[in-house]
């Protein structure tokens, strides 16, 4: 009997192994060409294969089976194999992918039916970009989308965002907020980013929407076998901008020497032509020395990084997963040494983990799960924010040693410390020690996410109706450990000067104790963030012949705890609709109506509708048969709107009036006592306590409103060769929170500020403008051209600040938002009898200083935004971007570029920077050289001091600059290997790409982009790297 059950069992496997079948062809394009890398799926199983080098493939099937061939970029074929064993494919390109799937707020769409002005980023364009941090990779990747990078420190590099001119838009990760910043998630885990800017996108979001709103979407299995991917990323970074007109020691104290002369000072370190002939020729380098100090600062060869990457991704019908581990450390570019008891580099070590999880637990019951985390571990030297790389620029180069070598106490011995030998650190503005010799503090952060997402297909009540419901937990807790000197012996460094005599000059004083031993303080908890976020949602999706329609309906509640403070809450709920008929009309309508506690109750929630219409022509009878060259033209306008606290700050509560004692016991009324309320019983021998409204509430403030309105077109032709788009948007925000700008009596009784009122509005508008041509020639040649251009501006039209009175130069309203008050430049004083005839100034100029116009003609000339000072348009973020990428391919080869630039964008040249020497130091650029004298009287620069500058009394027009730029942002290079051959490898390429490589800019001195030059130095970047799949 068991052997017939044997011989039963091993013929039914053989019959089953013969029943199966050989399936081979060629992938090619309508060309001809063959396409490597395509996806070949047996559908419902895990079984898949990927066409080599020369599109070819083989597959084994069972009998009646569906194959599907699939890859980015061109449309999805489902063939049956029945009855064949050579099956040839020619895929067809996805037109400007209308049937691409687009993240929007709290779902996806069709991008030939999305409404919005929404722009998508693939995960591969941010790898391309070369940076390792995910903010950064955004620059100049999608018009309207501004990334203004200000450090290059390892670790604390994220750039600023701004959506058409707003900053802090909402970042959303997987479609819930986050806490910990998204900068340092990694690259490699992003499967797309989308940019929402008007408002038919942003509406759903009502009060977290009105800046924009950033969705990052990270990748998820994929059903066939697994994938394993292994990536490998070596990176060297330099300086990118180093400074070469920074004054030598020699014509820095020959200027200095002239400021001496101008303020008379001539006990203020007047060299003399001895002196001055030693620091040019150099022969006494620790007594008159010659210091560079970006040589002392920033290594001479290059900083190095290292990225790696190992992930898993594949699935069965039941789960489909996605898992990965990276590990980035990124090195410093300043040069320190190892002086004491620790390491005071800047460097950064990033850890990240990602597990998604797809469950189908039934056919219609479905579990997403997401579980990450990171592990941040951030060293700098000092106190975390102490360092100023400022001095590169404006530390004197003949006045301070960075460090007095050992040897040279035996040359110069020091008679109070006879026999000593040890490194001394120069007296001043010393970079040196401020990097090697401060300490240095250590962050250690941990972000921490889990989600869940169960979808229930609700067919059985009405086709196409969908629940799902999601809860979601991140956490950042961020610790800090300090070492630094033991403050119970001694609180500084002793630092020195070597004096033209050969004596030694201590700073601290000869019986001041050195202190040599740094101590490991307690760690500290430094911040802590986290969100709990739960949703219930119901979804509608049906078509009925040509007509398709839409539904949603969600509630949400968000609750974030910040420290230690009252936990924040908010609550959503929003609807929309949409329609479109045989994808040629369209309709959407939308609205939120959500809330929180920050105002009173009966104010606290806001109703924010949109609604958006749109037409494609390129659909329509009359288009097709007449002008068939047009693929798209779809004609889209939306109105939204979302809400805004901006203006309110961190304050909480300010429809509540708080009262207070207004001076503490025996002290001044001008003292009040500290975190007190009513008390009562007080002796009757106290002074009189005087009770005062120490907050003024406003029980009827509420949510600003923002209205966006934008007209767009998108288009493409001759088989979407070219496409395009083009947005004209308009902004208006009314009911702005300020304080308003009014002058009140001191008897009224109160010793807080006038209350937080809806007084403000504003108005934005601008346009963006993207062009794509993309072509391919008949031997496999493949290349495209992308340009961006936007532009926005932003005006105040009625501010609360503007109390009665004010002039209309000084105000606020109808100027363009952030606008810097500042006196304005009339030249130079030519001769005495100016400076006499001349109304006051403050800081007694003299002959070639300034002269400020006198705008409010009382006879005296004040730096205040309410006498002469008057408004000039200098943005944070600049009003006109562009963006040009080009790429290319030909058989395994790849190439890409992206030129990023600003136009029109001005700023504040730093005070240390405007002028020649800066707190009376001898130090300076070459351009400042260019000084007023009697003899020059149309210089650049005014005359020199040597004191006191009165040009620097207060901010001026004279120091607004160019910041216009032209960056080549990127260059990747890679060659994907044929491995059609090979067992275990399906995938092998080797790239080289760089960020940040160069910058063309009429700025003298750092980085143009965010004009701050105390900031550790922009660097450029160059990474070789492979990746690997099995």
């Amino acid at each position: 009997m068991k052997e017939i059950k044997l011989f039963i069992l091993l013929l039914s496997i053989s019959w089953c192994s013969f029943s199966q079948e050989v399936i081979q062809g060629v992938v090619a394009d309508d060309s001809g060409m063959p396409i490597p890398g395509i996806n070949i799926l047996e559908k419902g199983k895990a079984n898949g294969a990927v066409t080599d080098f020369d599109g070819g493939y083989k597959i084994t099937v069972d009998p009646n089976a569906v194959l599907v061939f699939s890859s980015i970029g061109f449309q999805t074929q489902e063939i049956k194999t029945t009855g064949k064993t050579t099956i040839n494919v020619t895929m067809k390109e996805d037109i400007q992918s209308l049937s691409e799937i687009v993240v929007v707020g709290y779902g996806a769409q069709k991008k030939e039916s999305v409404l919005g002005s929404i722009s998508q980023i693939k995960g591969e364009e941010l790898l391309d970009s070369g940076s390792s941090n995910v903010t950064n990779a955004l620059s100049g990747a999608s018009p309207g989308l501004v990334v203004v990078q200000g450090s290059g420190q390892p670790g604390a590099d994220d750039g600023d965002i701004f959506i058409r001119g707003n900053a802090n838009p909402l970042i959303l990760v997987d479609g819930v907020e986050i806490v910990g910043g998204f900068a340092n998630i990694n690259p490699r885990d992003v499967e797309n980013i989308s940019t929402l800017k008007d408002g038919a996108a942003t509406a759903v979001y009502g009060i977290r929407g009105a800046n924009g709103v950033i969705i990052i979407t990270t990748k998820r299995g994929k059903t066939g076998r697994p994938k394993v991917s292994y990536n490998s990323e070596f990176s060297v970074k330099s300086v990118l901008n180093e400074p070469d007109n920074v004054l030598d020691a020699f014509s820095a104290q020959s200027a200095f020497n002239t400021g001496i002369l101008n303020d008379q000072a001539y006990t203020s370190g007047y060299a003399s032509a001895v002196d001055l002939a030693h620091w040019r020729d150099g022969d006494l380098p620790y007594i008159y020395p010659n210091t560079d100090w970006f040589d002392v600062a920033i290594r001479d060869d290059y900083a190095t990084s290292l990225n790696q990457t190992i992930s898993v991704r594949g699935g069965s019908d039941f789960v489909k997963y996605y898992a990965s581990a990276g590990y980035l450390t990124e090195g410093d570019i300043t040069k320190t040494e190892k002086l004491f008891n620790y390491d005071p580099k800047f460097k950064f070590k990033r850890y990240t983990f990602r597990g998604n999880l797809d469950f189908t637990l039934t056919k219609t019951t479905r579990l997403n799960t997401s579980v990450s985390s990171r592990l941040e571990d951030k060293n700098q030297p000092g106190n975390g924010s102490d360092i100023s790389f400022l001095g590169l620029y404006n530390s004197a180069p003949g006045g301070v040693v960075p460090v007095y070598p050992a040897s040279v106490l035996e040359q110069y011995p020091d008679p109070f410390f006879p026999g000593l030998s040890e490194p001394r650190y120069g007296t001043g503005r010393n970079i040196y020690t401020g990097i090697n010799a401060s300490g240095t503090s250590q962050d250690n952060k941990t972000v921490f996410s889990i989600d869940l997402e169960l979808e229930q297909d609700l067919d059985f009540i009405t086709e196409g109706l969908k629940f799902t419901g999601k809860y979601n937990y991140i956490s950042s807790y961020t610790t800090r450990s300090r070492i630094a000197y033991d403050a119970t012996l001694d609180p500084r460094l002793d630092t020195y000067t070597l004096d033209r005599d050969g004596s030694w000059i201590s700073a601290e004083g000869v019986e001041y104790e050195r202190p040599l031993e740094f101590i490991l303080g307690s760690e500290t908890i430094n911040d802590s963030q986290e969100i709990s976020y739960q949703r219930a949602q119901l979804n509608y999706q049906r078509s009925f012949g040509k007509h398709s329609v839409t539904g949603l309906a969600l509630a949400s509640r968000n609750k974030r705890v910040s420290n230690t403070t009252f936990p924040f809450y908010n609550e959503d709920y929003v609807g929309r609709a949409t329609y479109n008929y045989d994808s040629r009309y369209f309709f959407e309508l939308s609205g939120s109506y959500n809330g929180d506690e920050t105002f009173a109750e009966g104010y606290r929630f806001k109703l924010f509708p949109s609604y958006a219409v749109g037409i494609n022509l390129a659909k329509e009878k009359f288009v097709k048969d007449n002008i068939p060259e047009i693929n798209n033209f779809k004609i889209r306008y939306s109105y939204g709107e979302t809400g805004s606290k901006a203006g309110l700050g961190s304050n909480r509560w300010q429809y509540l009036s708080f009262y207070d004692f207004y001076g503490e016991p025996g002290a001044a009324n001008t003292e009040k006592r500290p975190n007190s309320r009513y008390y009562f019983g007080i002796d009757i021998d106290d002074p009189l306590l005087i009770v005062t409204e120490s907050q003024i509430g406003n029980p009827v403030l509420t949510w600003a409103t923002v209205a966006k309105q934008n007209i767009g077109v998108e288009f493409g032709f001759f088989d979407n060769k070219i496409s395009g788009e083009v947005d004209f948007f308009k902004d208006s925000r009314t009911d702005l929170i300020s304080i308003p700008g009014a002058i009140y009596p001191a008897f009224y009784g109160f010793s807080a500020d006038l209350p937080f009122v809806n007084l403000g509005a504003s108005e934005s508008h601008g346009y963006e403008i993207s062009l794509t041509y993309k072509n391919k020639t008949s031997g496999g040649l493949k290349y495209s051209a992308t340009a961006f251009y936007g532009f926005n501006e932003n005006r105040i039209l009625k501010s609360a600040l503007d109390g009665p009175g004010t002039t209309p130069y000084t105000s606020i309203s109808g100027k363009p938002a952030g606008a810097s008050a500042l006196l304005q430049t009339d030249g130079y004083f030519q001769n005495i009898d100016e400076i006499v005839n001349y109304p006051t100034v403050s800081g007694t100029p003299g002959l070639g200083d300034y002269r400020y116009i006198d705008y409010n003609a009382n006879g005296a000339i004040t730096g205040t935004a309410l006498d002469d000072q008057v408004r000039f348009d200098l943005p944070n973020a600049p009003k006109n971007s562009y963006s040009l990428k080009l790429s290319g391919s030909y058989k395994g080869w790849s190439l890409s570029a992206l030129i990023n630039g600003v136009e029109g964008h001005r700023g504040l040249v730093n005070s240390d920077l405007a002028f020649a020497l800066p707190d009376g130091l001898a130090t300076g650029l070459d351009e400042h050289l260019d000084y007023w004298t009697p003899t020059n009287t149309n210089a650049a620069y005014p005359a020199l001091h040597a004191v006191t500058n009165p040009n620097l009394i207060n901010d001026s027009t004279a120091r607004i600059v160019d910041l216009d730029y032209i960056k080549l942002r990127s260059v990747n290079l890679g060659y994907n290997f044929d491995m059609s051959n090979s067992k275990t490898l399906s995938d092998l390429r080797v790239y080289l790409n760089g960020n940040n490589l160069l910058v063309i800019s009429d700025l003298d001195y750092g980085d143009p982009e965010a004009n701050n030059p105390g900031s550790y130095p922009i660097l450029r970047r160059i990474n070789l790297g492979i990746n690997m799949t099995f």
